[in-house]
């Protein structure tokens, strides 16, 4: 679970998934990089759920739900986000 989706929560989400962890990204803009690309360019958000991620923007996270370790993301909509 990475928690933002700016240049290092990219970064952190490829190493992750390079070394076989499922990944999901949470972050309350919208598409990866808006800051820094107008218009958005879907190149950074295809090639991050090509790999498998699940991508949520526009979602502000609610609690983190563990059990010794953080396992899932309870977004504010009350949809759990994670690999569990």
């Amino acid at each position: 679970m990475v928690l933002g989706g700016s240049f290092i929560g990219m970064e952190v989400a490829a190493t992750l998934q390079g070394r076989g962890v499922a990944t999901s990204m949470v972050f309350s803009g919208g598409p990866q990089w808006e800051a820094f690309s107008r218009p958005p360019c879907p190149t950074f958000s295809n090639a991050t759920t090509a790999n498998g991620a699940e991508i949520f923007s526009r979602a502000a996270s609610k609690e983190l739900g563990s059990d010794g370790h953080v396992e899932h993301v309870v977004l504010e909509t009350g949809r759990a986000a994670g690999p569990n």
